[in-house]
Order: structure tokens, then C-alpha cells, then sequence
């Protein structure tokens, strides 16, 4: 059995979401850590947390060295000419812990599951609903819409709610 370590990957600018898409699509275990940013009161974005740098898990298969150095997007594995320097695990918990504490309010802390909202804009204006989920990094949200007396699921963009008390996220 192999042992697996973390190892950092440069990428080439902005290319951290193709690598790691390539990169897992073959099999191995990334980690690109994102955290979501509101940028001088505009959209929020999500971004990454090191914006051209991607962890990658890797044992002692050839093959994946090879495909972890060799992609499209990749500069480089992080290291000293030959010798690649491994993330200690307990780092790389303690960095997925806090990426995931500050992911659950990927919302930028707006809105939590339950919370009533109004629908600001677009084709569901003036609409009352209840916050469940925010679905992808670019800010996709699923809120509750009662509609004939029941809950349906309607997908809409996060700049688009506002809490129902009348205040903005």
C-alpha cells in the first residue's frame, strides 16, 4: 500500500478550476481551497484562497507524478529542483477546517437555511421566500417559493435577495 501526501501545484495564471478539473476527472485527490469575496461592494466572488496554487495528493505511482507535472495549466510542483516538499496533513485539516467554517457562509454570511428573503429582482420580483442553500461558487442560490400551498425550489442568483425585513446582504 501506498502512502499519499499533499504537494502543492503552481498553476499557470487562473488556471486552478481546468487543473483540477483535469487532474480529478483522472483519478487524483485536489484540493483547491475558494473562499467567497465582495469586492469593493460589488458581485460576490468566489476566488481562490491561493489564487495560482493547487494541492494534489500523491503516492508513489509514477503516473501520477507524471500527470501532476506534465498537465495543461500546471508551471510547476512546488519544491527544490528535484525534492518536492509535502504538506503535512495537519496543515492541510486545519486549512480544509477553516475553508469550510468560513464556507458555510460562502454568502458572505448574509443568509443562513431558513432565513425569509425577498426576491429583488428578475422574473420572481417582490416574491417572499426562504433561504436553503447557496449551490455554486458564482453565487447560484436555491430558495423556497410557496406556490399553491406548498415549497417549490427555485434556483436564483444571490445578488438578487434581499432579507425580507427590507435590508441588503
Amino acid at each position: 500500500m501506498t502512502v499519499e501526501r499533499w504537494y502543492v501545484l503552481r498553476t499557470k495564471r487562473r488556471a486552478e478550476a481546468q487543473v483540477n478539473q483535469l487532474l480529478a476527472a483522472r483519478g487524483m485527490t485536489c484540493y483547491c481551497p475558494q473562499l467567497a469575496r465582495r469586492r469593493n461592494g460589488g458581485r460576490l466572488r468566489v476566488e481562490p484562497l491561493f489564487p495560482g496554487y493547487l494541492f494534489v495528493r500523491l503516492g508513489s505511482d509514477v503516473e501520477h507524478w507524471k500527470l501532476a507535472r506534465w498537465s495543461p495549466g500546471v508551471a510547476y510542483l512546488v519544491g527544490t529542483g528535484r525534492s518536492f516538499v509535502p504538506v503535512p496533513d495537519e496543515v492541510m485539516c486545519a486549512l480544509q477546517m477553516r475553508v469550510m467554517a468560513e464556507g458555510a457562509h460562502a454568502n458572505g454570511g448574509a443568509f443562513a437555511a431558513g432565513d425569509r428573503v425577498l426576491i429583488a429582482s428578475g422574473p420572481l420580483e417582490g416574491l417572499e421566500a426562504v433561504f436553503d442553500r447557496v449551490l455554486t461558487p458564482s453565487g447560484r442560490s436555491r430558495v423556497l417559493v410557496e406556490f399553491v400551498s406548498r415549497y417549490m425550489p427555485v434556483e436564483v442568483d444571490l445578488d438578487d435577495l434581499r432579507q425580507a425585513n427590507g435590508q441588503g446582504p
